[in-house]
């Protein structure tokens, strides 16, 4: 991801990079979610070997804790007409569970949400 996000930069641009991050150990996140979430020390790691420069951090789990809340009621509100068939059905309460898991993991910090500034590195 980190080649491409450069390839993509000439030298000395800048590029925004969102995701979520994994704070501590955070060895019951891999086990329930299935994906192992990097924490910043392996994303600046990863930045660096593809010579892009972590210019600045931005965290913002409690927003996306909330985002994550509003989204599941909404969905859960959302009525499944009968006539689509079960699979929309399977598709909403799989939804419902990530966000679910979203909320719980950003609630107890297990979990946070950033946003990455990255700056080519013209010696790269």
């Amino acid at each position: 991801l980190f080649a491409r996000l450069k390839h993509g930069l000439r030298p000395g641009g800048r590029i925004v990079l969102q995701t979520l991050v994994a704070e501590g150990d955070a060895g019951d996140i891999h086990t329930v979610s299935r994906v192992q979430w990097p924490t910043l020390e392996q994303l600046n790691a990863l930045a660096a070997q593809a010579w892009l420069r972590v210019e600045s951090v931005s965290r913002f789990g409690e927003d996306a804790l909330r985002t994550a809340e509003e989204w599941r009621l909404r969905l859960k509100g959302i009525a499944v007409e009968h006539t689509l068939g079960m699979e929309l059905e399977v598709w909403k309460r799989r939804r419902e569970y990530r966000l679910a898991f979203l909320e719980a993991a950003l609630a107890t910090g297990q979990l946070d949400a950033c946003c990455l500034v990255l700056s080519h590195n013209p010696q790269g």
